[in-house]
């Protein structure tokens, strides 16, 4: 983003909102999002408050309808938050750690390429610790055709292992990404 347009994103965030959604820049799905998951600017583009999610299951469809990348970050932010990396034995947590990594790959650059790095993993491997069942959803919501189904499982999953709003909170992570940030990182 340019130095005015930072300045103008700055000055009238909700303002900038607006004006990506009319040029075609930004979803309203994803304002939607990210105002249901409590960003400010984004409930003051969309006009009202939107009610904030109650679980993170119900979120599920929105996020579906934005796609796989998003269904994905989804998965990928619950499974940091309940810890997968950092499971207690040693093997478990470097196979975990070696996963979300080629995860974040995929994520920066989803060629076939680190397509295939995942496509090539071993879900039936992953099944032995417990960690796997988040490891394989996130596989699945990268390589699988019927990727939404498992994102509803997953965040059921996560609602009734962090809770619903716990699990909440680590989906608010997504909404730098949602309203135009490149990456969970910036």
């Amino acid at each position: 983003m340019d130095r005015p347009l930072r300045q103008a994103a700055r000055a009238d965030p909700s303002a900038h909102l607006r004006a990506r959604l009319r040029a075609g820049e930004l979803s309203a799905a994803a304002l939607e999002l990210a105002a249901r998951l409590g960003h400010g600017p984004a409930a003051q583009a969309l006009g009202h408050e939107p009610t904030p999610p109650e679980t993170a299951t119900e979120l599920a469809p929105l996020l579906a309808s934005l796609g796989r990348e998003a269904t994905v970050r989804a998965l990928l932010v619950c499974s940091e938050a309940l810890g997968v990396a950092a499971g207690r034995e040693p093997y478990a947590r470097s196979v975990a750690t070696k996963i979300l990594a080629q995860v974040r790959a995929w994520l920066a650059d989803p060629s076939p390429r680190h397509l295939r790095a995942l496509a090539d993993l071993d879900e039936d491997f992953l099944s032995w610790f417990v960690e796997g069942y988040w490891l394989a959803a996130l596989l699945d919501c990268v390589t699988q055709p019927r990727y939404a189904e498992r994102l509803v499982h997953g965040l059921e999953t996560a609602d009734k292992n962090l809770g619903p709003q716990e699990s909440c909170a680590a989906l608010r992570r997504l909404v730098p990404w949602l309203v135009g940030q490149t990456s969970l990182e910036d």
